[in-house]
């Protein structure tokens, strides 16, 4: 790392900046894939028919 920052403003993003996006979105996709297998693990022993978790995961993820 450089002791001073520069002051110059420049139009492109620093490569240490969009690391850090990427890794925020990467580990947010991991989150939700974990909470998305949880449900369906817990619908599993309230639902005998797969394509019934999905609707109601769906609804649950297209309610507003």
């Amino acid at each position: 790392m450089p002791e001073r920052a520069s002051t110059e403003t420049t139009d492109q993003p620093s490569l240490e900046l969009e690391l850090e996006n990427k890794r925020f979105l990467d580990v947010l996709r991991i989150a939700m894939h974990n909470a998305g297998q949880m449900l369906l693990d817990v619908f599993k022993c309230c639902y005998s028919n797969p394509r019934d978790i999905h609707k109601v995961l769906q609804a649950t993820a297209n309610h507003k």
